[in-house]
């Protein structure tokens, strides 16, 4: 009789789907536990020794407005990307890497309101421009509009270049491999993390954090920066 190696019940959380009504909540470190990657280490000492790998890529992000697109969009899609490469999901790690990617280039787009005939573009005349609104192209598409109207320099085209290059790999191809998915995941994350921090252009001016000037006028408009503040310092 054939021998079938197999996962019994994969997607389930024995400490909840199994206990009676009325049960005590599981303690916090069997729900931990559930979160790793099935097959990785699963102890508290690997957990600190990825999350040390995945924090000791170049760059970093000391401060972040609080404006609910940003969190919701950058931000914390960026936070949880690091923390699935600490829990050995890279494959959560690296799409939540590609989802911050493609929120910069559009965020940058909205805020650089690029105009023409002396007027932000609006979305008929991006159909008519680029064949769709800006928000709705394909991201390699939308990365050559940006490079091509000097809105990125090839630094931060090759980001994204970068990150869209792992994405693909792993997200739309059976056959990929996963020998290499650990540093691919790094390298996404070193790649959206240059992203986000390019978007918010965080300076520290005088003993104030200062962002990138397009992005304050963005918070200005959602009143999240009031037009009292001259110097635009957090």
């Amino acid at each position: 009789m054939p021998h079938l190696p197999a996962w019994i019940n994969p997607l389930q959380c024995p400490e909840v789907d199994l206990a009676p009504p009325g049960s005590a909540t599981p303690a916090a470190e069997r729900l931990l536990d559930y979160l790793f990657a099935p097959e990785a280490d699963r102890s508290p000492q690997a957990f600190v020794r990825r999350y040390r790998e995945i924090a000791a890529v170049p760059g970093s992000l000391f401060v972040a407005p609080q404006e609910q697109t940003i969190l919701e969009k950058l931000v914390w899609p960026l936070r949880h990307a690091k923390g699935s490469y600490a829990l050995a999901n890279y494959l959560g790690c690296i799409a939540l890497c590609g989802m911050v990617g493609e929120m910069v280039a559009i965020l940058l787009w909205d805020i650089s309101k690029v105009a023409l005939q002396g007027h932000p573009m609006s979305e008929a005349e991006q159909r008519a421009v680029f064949g769709s609104a800006f928000e709705r192209l394909r991201q390699e598409r939308r990365t050559d509009v940006l490079h091509t109207l000097k809105l990125i320099d090839d630094g931060i085209l090759q980001a994204f270049d970068s990150l869209r290059g792992i994405r693909r790999k792993y997200l739309h191809f059976l056959s990929q491999p996963h020998a290499q998915l650990p540093p691919d995941a790094r390298q996404a994350y070193e790649d959206a993390l240059k992203l986000v921090s390019f978007i918010l252009g965080q300076t520290v001016v005088d003993g104030a954090v200062a962002l990138r000037p397009e992005l304050m006028n963005y918070l200005t408009e959602k009143g999240i920066v009031t037009p009292d503040d001259p110097g635009h310092g957090a």
